[in-house]
């Protein structure tokens, strides 16, 4: 008798359900081993690029895509931040509205788009000549959440007609959850760095303008920079000193960051300010501040910022507080001048009315004869007559001690 293979109920049902998942298990393990290389990856990193890099290499890997594109959501649009391919024109420059195209619908609503092919004949679709990648077949779009806010959108796509499975895009679904905690984290390590570099500039500023500021104006100048974050600082003043008098000629200074240009201040924004009582927003990125001193004008300071971003409201208000604070220093600084001025005037007189005194005595001539020749010494030798006076005293030193009533 042949051996007769005996069927048990239901084995055949079970048998493929094993083989079932025996499948999906080995089709899971590659997106299970890419998940648990992001959430390591991803954790470490606290730079933005690197963060950005690494996202593409993951969503390339786990979806085997032909591009990959990294928008973050800037100032209420989706700008390209991060490509597979090179693209050196479009990253920080490609940008669109939130609704604009299939990057712009999810990330309105906050869920994902898969293609598997035809892509552009999406309605949703809007084609960029400058990206060749558009012309491809299947397009996979998922966004960058972070506590339900969108903070950019990811893109997946591949030259040939491709079927995105759920649990591929659940994936990738799961990448972009995992880049926005690390987003949201970077750009809260950035901005302490940035308060940090901020508070360092600041407590320099308040050492310069303890000091002589009058010589350190370049120096302020990149301070005032780093304190308020602007690309480029201008500083001119009008010559006038803390009595309101104009006794000095026009200083300007200029400082900007590297590849950039600080542009002078004109006589039209010296006008447009010497009546404000704060600062103005001038357009394109730039913030013009009055310097006043208690008694008088004394000068204007321009903030360059980017032009592309509006001037937040806590900018101007530190602008204010560091034109005052420079406007103190400047005014100290003149103050300091003067006293010292008139010190080395009133030295320079006792030195005269001594040196008057040792040749009234001995040449027994009155005190307007004693000063013509000190007067008459000093044009001979074209020496100021202070200079005269001390150069006598220390002659007659030098010969003997003067008398103490010449003293």
């Amino acid at each position: 008798m042949r051996g007769v293979t005996r069927i048990v109920p239901g084995a055949m049902s079970w048998a493929g359900v094993a083989l079932s998942e025996a499948g999906l298990m080995s089709s899971c393990e590659p997106l299970v081993e890419m998940l648990a290389e992001a959430a390591l990856r991803l954790n470490r990193h606290r730079d933005l690029e690197q963060l950005l890099h690494d996202a593409v290499d993951l969503c390339l890997d786990a979806v085997h895509a032909d591009a990959c594109f990294v928008y973050l959501y800037e100032q209420d649009e989706l700008v390209l931040r991060a490509s597979s391919n090179a693209h050196p024109d479009e990253v920080g420059r490609l940008r669109m509205r939130i609704g604009e195209g299939i990057t712009g619908w999810v990330a309105q609503q906050r869920r994902p788009v898969a293609l598997p092919s035809q892509a552009m004949q999406d309605a949703r679709f809007k084609f960029y000549s400058a990206l060749p990648e558009d012309c491809f077949e299947a397009f996979l779009s998922v966004p960058i959440l972070f506590r339900n806010q969108v903070l950019g959108v990811i893109n997946l796509q591949h030259r040939d007609v491709h079927e995105h499975g759920a649990l591929e895009v659940k994936a990738v679904s799961a990448v972009g959850l995992m880049l926005g905690e690390a987003l949201d984290r970077a750009g809260k390590i950035a901005e302490i760095q940035q308060w940090d570099r901020q508070y360092a500039s600041l407590q320099e500023l308040v050492e310069l303008c303890r000091g002589n500021l009058s010589e350190l104006l370049p120096r302020v100048c990149e301070k005032l920079a780093e304190a308020v974050g602007a690309r480029a600082v201008s500083l001119l003043l009008a010559g006038t000193n803390g009595a309101g008098t104009n006794s000095k000629e026009e200083r300007q200074a200029l400082w900007a960051t590297p590849g950039e240009t600080a542009a002078p201040v004109t006589a039209e924004q010296m006008e447009s300010v010497r009546s404000s009582s704060g600062p103005i927003d001038a357009g394109a990125g730039t913030v013009l501040c009055p310097v006043n001193f208690r008694e008088s004008f004394a000068g204007c300071l321009l903030l360059q910022f980017a032009s592309e971003q509006p001037i937040a409201a806590q900018a101007l208000q530190q602008a204010a507080l560091l034109s005052r604070m420079l406007a103190t220093g400047l005014e100290a600084d003149e103050w300091r001048d003067r006293c010292r001025s008139q010190e080395e005037a009133l030295a320079a007189r006792k030195l005269i009315e001594r040196a008057k005194g040792v040749l009234q005595r001995e040449q027994k001539i009155s005190e307007d004869e004693a000063y013509r020749l000190l007067q008459q010494e000093s044009r001979r030798n074209r020496r100021p007559m202070v200079a005269v006076a001390q150069a006598l005293l220390t002659s007659r030193q030098l010969l003997g001690p003067v008398s103490s009533q010449a003293s």
